[in-house]
């Protein structure tokens, strides 16, 4: 009832005021719908412009708050005594190891990285679903367009994540304009630059955050492309492809993403690709319900039996990892 929601809530606040921004990243990972996570971060912008979180450290200056299609974000400094607002502000958080993809160097990207992007939008007028297909029309000829400049392509991948996060965005009606973007999309994440592939694995990981599993067989299009960056030299590239698939992973649990993981744990002759596609198939068999796993049919495990022979010692961990998942879903088999 609301008596429990508005206790829920207040317990949140209190506990934000102690812990800080962990709580915000925390929260956007728990798959709450996209109307309820705003409130509760709505909330939290109000205790920044008190200054009363308790949790900031000087390596957590900034605060950032959800967004629709025009946002705005506070920062709230722990040791000054005045407040800024400006359109985006990113979070100075202290870099975490998470698994492969997080790999240490410069340039290399990690999960909260991805997340604080996703409010790093522009201000669109969007307030009726003709508006929606117009932009999704100067969306699909800017990024279609090769000889566009790639900050405009940037710019327009931009405007695809402040559609997505829009109050009028209709999934019904949004699917189909989204599947018009396929090729040019792809081509985003083919692109030579690193700026406009870190972009594009953005842009995609916020539409499966929002769109779920109703975005899987165009987020299936993508994984082929996705899989080629993995063993890229360039970090960005391939902790941004990393990232991405991550993502995809843990918000659209579909059959359509196993394929072409499956595949290249048998057929890439790169180490670092068996490496990643192993610990995506471990993510798969841990977090995926078994109703999911079953449309796989016995793909997920025979690549089991050949990951488990695999040359490379770390590939063959994840493949121990996979097995034992695999096995609390089927445990006759």
């Amino acid at each position: 009832n609301a008596q429990v929601r508005s206790g829920a809530l207040d317990c949140l606040v209190e506990i934000y005021q102690h812990v800080g921004v962990k709580v915000r990243i925390d929260l956007s990972k728990r798959g709450l719908p996209a109307s309820k996570l705003q409130i509760v971060l709505k909330k939290f912008d109000e205790v920044d412009k008190l200054g009363g979180v308790n949790g900031l450290t000087g390596d957590d200056d900034e605060s950032v708050s959800s967004c629709s299609s025009s946002t705005s974000l506070s920062s709230a400094k722990t040791q000054g005594s005045t407040q800024t607002s400006q359109p985006i502000s990113s979070l100075a958080t202290k870099r975490k190891t998470n698994g492969l993809s997080s790999g240490g160097g410069s340039g290399a990207l990690v999960e909260e990285d991805f997340l604080k992007a996703f409010s790093d939008i522009p201000q669109m007028n969007i307030f009726t679903q003709h508006d929606i297909e117009v932009a999704i029309s100067s969306i699909h000829q800017t990024l279609n367009n090769k000889k566009t400049e790639w900050d405009s392509r940037i710019e327009s991948l931009k405007e695809l994540k402040a559609i997505v996060q829009c109050e009028v965005m209709d999934q019904q009606t949004f699917i189909p304009l989204l599947r018009t973007l396929e090729i040019p999309f792809n081509e985003s994440i083919k692109d030579l630059r690193s700026q406009v592939v870190r972009e594009a694995c953005i842009t995609l990981s916020c539409l499966s955050f929002h769109l779920r599993v109703e975005m899987a067989q165009f987020a299936e299009a993508m994984l082929p492309n996705l899989i080629a960056l993995l063993p890229n030299s360039a970090k960005i590239m391939a902790s941004s492809a990393a990232v991405c698939m991550k993502i995809l992973i843990r918000n659209c649990p579909s059959y359509r993403l196993v394929g072409p993981i499956t595949q290249c744990i048998q057929t890439s002759k790169s180490p670092a690709t068996r490496k990643y596609c192993a610990e995506f198939l471990d993510m798969i068999t841990h977090i995926w319900d078994t109703t999911v796993l079953d449309r796989a049919g016995s793909a997920i495990e025979e690549v089991i039996v050949k990951g488990l022979k695999d040359a490379d010692p770390t590939a063959r961990k994840f493949m121990r990892r996979a097995f034992w998942g695999y096995h609390s879903h089927y445990p006759t088999a």
